[in-house]
């Protein structure tokens, strides 16, 4: 018997805690604070929600940098036969979706099995839409024309044109059990390109990059009309993520050619893509945030000076002398988060740390940066079992980082 499904899928990017994590953060945005069943297979995770939740999750889900795409199950099958009673009714929804419109309807047939013997289910599939699509007298196109299907790219998803010219099929065969799924948003890299490379600036030893500044705005967990400070906004790509996403924004940086180039950007973005917030940077120090800003904000964003650029890992005593000066910095940062943060909201910032190869590692004592001041540690997620800190960026880097995550407590001195 055919069972129907609540389960939607999400399909993690290369960091899997990353995503996880940002994805307790939509739920908890999309007001889900109640014990959810998931269980998590290669790289997907697959939630089980109820169906009124899941509009609300889709429409934030952009906010993330970690996640590819997401989607909904509308069916668990336990043979290929409950496949053929349930699948010709999707199809037929799908088509009339469509018609009307001149071209090809799109059906692309993402396959992902454990046993071979589940191959047979996409010939399954492919020979029911070519059917309907006769009977029905409409014009598709299934891509890839022939043999097993393979899952569509972002990038090919998007030249494709999939979100307005057809629909991604995905079939799960996990043991016994094969989940037919409908693709709901998939990440869009030809934006993020734009972006990137159509700003009029760039210095790239100041950059960082679009996906981890959406990551790390996500994790903020504030609501998106909310005020946000960057205290190391270097050309502006947290800002400019922050006011895409409907925040207002705030920057310090004291390198004046920086603050030329952000405000240069940010003034770039605002005009293509039509953002009204509001955002203001300051040529001033991030340990001067509190002598400057006469009010509270919503959360704390950033990814700080990580000290000097380095061809090499250094030896161990200079990476020492580095890390040393580095808490120094941060922790009169922190303190000066900590005036202008409202009570229970978070700064999100990243951290570094040198890894050796006889893996002695050193990195910042986060409790005696933040010893005496009214930030404690948020140590784990509320849905997915996510620890942080989290690691983030590709082992061969020099410098190594992770997100930490600290959060106002105002009964914490």
């Amino acid at each position: 018997m055919t069972i129907n499904s609540e389960y939607m899928f999400f399909k993690l990017g290369r960091n899997k805690e990353l995503a996880k994590a940002e994805i307790s953060t939509i739920f908890e945005k999309a007001g889900i604070n109640r014990k959810i069943n998931y269980f998590q297979w290669k790289e997907f995770l697959f939630v089980n929600i109820e169906k009124k939740e899941e509009q609300n999750i889709l429409r934030k889900i952009r906010e993330t940098g970690s996640v590819v795409k997401v989607g909904c199950c509308f069916a668990k099958c336990g043979s290929e036969t409950e496949v053929r009673e349930i699948i010709p009714d999707k199809i037929n929804q799908i088509i009339n979706k469509f018609s009307g419109k001149k071209e090809k309807i799109k059906f692309s047939i993402n396959l992902q099995i454990e046993q071979l013997k589940q191959k047979t289910i996409s010939e399954i599939v492919r020979k029911e839409i070519l059917k309907i699509a006769k009977d029905r007298r409409v014009e598709v196109k299934i891509i890839p024309k022939k043999g097993y299907s393979i899952e569509l790219s972002p990038y090919q998803y998007h030249k494709e044109n999939m979100p307005k010219r057809g629909v991604e099929l995905v079939i799960f065969g996990i043991k016994s059990k094969i989940y037919l799924g409908e693709t709901k948003w998939v990440t869009n890299p030809f934006f993020d390109i734009k972006l990137d490379e159509g700003r009029p600036e760039r210095l790239f030893t100041h950059g960082t990059s679009i996906k981890i500044a959406r990551s790390l705005i996500n994790l903020t967990n504030t609501k998106n009309d909310g005020k946000i400070v960057d205290p190391f906004s270097g050309t502006g790509t947290l800002l400019i993520v922050g006011l895409l996403q409907s925040y207002d924004v705030i920057g310090f940086e004291k390198d004046p050619k920086c603050v030329r180039v952000a405000k240069t950007n940010i003034r770039w973005a605002i005009d293509k893509y039509n953002i009204k917030k509001d955002w203001k940077i300051y040529k001033n120090d991030a340990r001067d945030m509190h002598k400057i800003i006469n009010e509270k904000v919503d959360a704390i964003v950033t990814e700080p000076y990580l000290g000097p650029f380095l061809k090499n890992l250094p030896d161990l005593e200079e990476g020492k002398d580095i890390i040393h000066e580095l808490e120094k910095l941060y922790a009169k940062v922190l303190y000066s988060c900590s005036q202008i943060l409202k009570d229970d909201s978070r700064v999100v910032i990243i951290f570094p740390f040198y890894e050796y190869p006889d893996k002695t590692k050193l990195s910042i004592n986060l409790e005696r940066v933040i010893n005496g001041l009214s930030l404690e540690l948020v140590e784990k997620t509320l849905h997915f079992n996510v620890n942080f800190p989290i690691s983030i960026g590709r082992e061969h880097n020099i410098i190594s980082r992770q997100i930490v995550i600290l959060k106002k407590n105002s009964m914490k001195q």
